[in-house]
C-alpha cells in the first residue's frame, strides 16, 4: 500500500496548525484555572490581550478582551482597552473620567462606560 504524495507545504500546514490549537487550548485551561482575585486587570492590544496577575506576572492570550469579559462578568469595562477587576480599584474621578486602582495605576475611563464605573 502507497500513501498519496501530498506536498510539503500541506505537512507543515498541518503541523503549525495542530501546535496553534494545542497551545490556545493549553492557555485556556491554564487561564480558568487562574482564580479571579489573582488577576488585576486585563489590557488588549489588537487580537492579544495582556492578564496582568497580583504577583506581577503577565500572560499574553491570543483571545479578544470581550472573550475574557464573557467569562469573567463582575469585572468593569472600562474602556476599549482595559477590563479591571472591582476589587482592586481604589477610587473614581468622575469628573477627570480617571480610575485609581490600589498598586497605584491609572486608566481613562471612556465616556459611554462612566456609569458602569461609579461604584
Amino acid at each position: 500500500m502507497t500513501l498519496p504524495k501530498v506536498s510539503l507545504f500541506y505537512y507543515l500546514h498541518f503541523l503549525v496548525k495542530s501546535i496553534f490549537y494545542l497551545n490556545i487550548n493549553l492557555i485556556m485551561r491554564n487561564l480558568f484555572q487562574i482564580e479571579g482575585k489573582n488577576i488585576l486587570f486585563f489590557e488588549a492590544e489588537s487580537n492579544y490581550t495582556t492578564i496582568h496577575l497580583r504577583n506581577g506576572k503577565k500572560i499574553l492570550s491570543s483571545f479578544t478582551l470581550a472573550r475574557y469579559q464573557e467569562h469573567f462578568p463582575g469585572f468593569l469595562r472600562i474602556n476599549r482597552k482595559h477590563l479591571l477587576n472591582p476589587e482592586y480599584v481604589l477610587s473614581v474621578e468622575p469628573k477627570q473620567f480617571r480610575i485609581s486602582m490600589k498598586d497605584n495605576r491609572r486608566f481613562i475611563i471612556s465616556r459611554r462606560r462612566i456609569n458602569v464605573c461609579i461604584i
